[in-house]
Parts: C-alpha cells; structure tokens; sequence
C-alpha cells in the first residue's frame, strides 16, 4: 500500500493542510473523503481547484483526511480484504 498521501494529512495537523491529488493516482479512490482531486495535466484545473481556499474549507477537509486515516487502518483493510 501507498501511505505517502496519510503521511502528508499527518504532517498538517498545525496548518491544516488540504491534500491534493492526482485523479490519475492509485490511492485516490482510498483517500477522496477530503482531497481536492485534480487532473495534473490540466494547469487551469489544478489553479482553479486549489488555489484560494477557505481556511474553514480547509479546515473542514483536513478533518474528513484525519477522520478517514484513523478509521482505514491497514489492519482495518486487511480484516475486509480477508472477509470479503
């Protein structure tokens, strides 16, 4: 598994970072909760969607990012891999 993208969310506890992501990227599905997904090859796209946020926006996103990188541990994932 790729946990660079739960390192990032981890890192911006102080400044409440928003992560952004590549639509192209494997992890997105996983980690969309509160991501700004992008297509990286569209510049008008990645400046529209990302810059000038909102610090309760990002607030609120960074939230949803921590929320859902607490609750989808791996063990988490493996127990419903397994089950399935």
């Amino acid at each position: 598994m790729n946990l660079v993208s739960y390192e990032i969310v981890t890192c911006q506890e102080k400044e409440k970072g928003v992560l952004i992501l590549s639509k192209l990227v494997g992890a997105a599905p996983s980690v969309c909760v509160g991501a700004i997904l992008v297509n990286p090859w569209s510049i008008t796209e990645v400046v529209s969607k990302t810059l000038n946020r909102k610090s309760k926006e990002r607030e609120k996103r960074h939230k949803l990012n921590v929320k859902h990188e607490t609750n989808c541990t791996t063990q988490e994932w493996a127990e419903t891999f397994v089950s399935e």
